[in-house]
């Protein structure tokens, strides 16, 4: 995978083009800017003053944006930080095929978050206001993770088990690409990186609970079962937090 990863990269570099400097025609520019909220000319973005950084936390939107993405990253960091030995231990697979079985869920999570990017433009295309279109994604990602994650910890059939933490991490990648994309559609210009700066603190909040929590249950319970379930409430949580707190792009 580390092997993949270096391949992907360099293709990006031999590939990538800054838009400003490849000199691209006025149907390609018109074709770069669709979605954005903003469709006059490129404009300075003036600088934030602490007052209007201390006034996002005023809004329900990044609130919700906080708490949202703090389940999102708690069950993905459940299956990042423990799969292997969810494996090896709950599983009963060997060394060598927890190492294979281990890198089928994350080849998936690269597909999934193309695809939900690809679903998220999909749906501005369609009329769909850009803060609806990158959350529906977020939501029904989230609630996929949560759904699956339950047969996950149940199913006998280690291939199902597989399949099923294969699709949480798809749909996890793809709600967490449009959970960045989200901040850029629910702040002004000057405000989008802290906006997604302090939901991201949500989510390594999720992301530093998760692998203690997941193993002080396993240990005391001496089951993944326990801490799988809740990691899947948690999603889906976090799921109408998103669905029902993030409606109106902050002003």
């Amino acid at each position: 995978m580390g092997a993949v990863g270096l391949i992907a990269a360099a293709v990006w570099i031999l590939v990538y083009r800054d838009p400003d400097a490849a000199g691209l025609s006025p149907e390609h520019q018109v074709y770069l800017a669709e979605g954005r909220t903003d469709k006059g000319p490129a404009t300075a973005v003036q600088k934030m003053t602490l007052a209007e950084w201390g006034g996002l936390f005023a809004h329900r939107t990044t609130l919700s944006m906080i708490l949202g993405f703090f389940g999102s990253g708690y069950l993905t960091w459940v299956f990042i930080t423990w799969l292997p030995g969810y494996l090896e231990i709950e599983r009963n697979m060997t060394t060598i095929t927890t190492g294979v079985a281990a890198g089928i869920p994350y080849a998936c999570g690269f597909v999934g978050s193309l695809v939900a990017g690809w679903f998220s433009d999909h749906l501005i295309r369609r009329g769909m206001s850009p803060i609806q279109s990158r959350k529906l994604p977020i939501v029904l990602g989230m609630v996929g993770m949560s759904l699956f994650t339950v047969p996950a910890a149940l199913v006998q059939s280690n291939v199902v088990a597989l399949a099923c933490i294969s699709m949480v991490v798809f749909l996890g990648f793809g709600a967490s690409g449009c959970s960045w994309a989200l901040a850029t559609a629910a702040a002004p210009p000057n405000r989008v990186a802290s906006l997604g700066a302090v939901q991201n603190f949500g989510g390594y909040l999720g992301g530093a609970l998760a692998p203690i929590l997941t193993g002080s249950l396993a240990q005391a319970t001496h089951s993944f079962v326990p801490a799988l379930l809740i990691g899947a409430v948690i999603a889906f949580i976090s799921a109408m937090i998103y669905l029902f707190g993030v409606r109106d792009p902050i002003s």
